[in-house]
């Protein structure tokens, strides 16, 4: 059981609302996905690009003024070598579409957001 200090990753991770972008030509492909903790709103997008330092992976928390404000991010180096360069189809080095991986990524983001920032 986790003490009193550490906040419990909320599970399961559910999205509410999911937009993609697929620009097939310039292999940039992006998912943004909405989650709810009690009052609080999420919004996570990983933007994966065929160059790797113009891909982006952040979770944002929607605050009582209507802004959004970053939670946290995932830098690139971390993940763009782990996804296709296809968002519906996979590779011979990476099989799984690329879709599939960014929104598990968007998940982890979602669950990390949710343990920094309080219900």
């Amino acid at each position: 059981m986790p003490s009193p200090e550490q906040p419990q990753t909320p599970s399961p991770i559910r999205h509410f609302l999911e937009t993609t972008d697929d620009v097939s030509a310039r292999h940039r492909y992006s998912v943004t996905r909405f989650y709810r903790r009690g009052e609080r709103t999420f919004r996570v997008t990983v933007e994966r690009d065929s160059y790797e330092q113009q891909s982006t992976a952040m979770a944002e928390v929607l605050t009582a003024t209507g802004e959004w404000t970053r939670v946290l991010s995932n830098a690139p180096s971390n993940w763009h070598d782990s996804t296709s360069l296809y968002a519906t189809k996979g590779t011979g080095v990476q099989p799984e579409p690329g879709f599939i991986t960014l929104c598990r990524l968007a998940d982890e983001l979602a669950a990390d957001a949710m343990t920094i920032v309080p219900a």
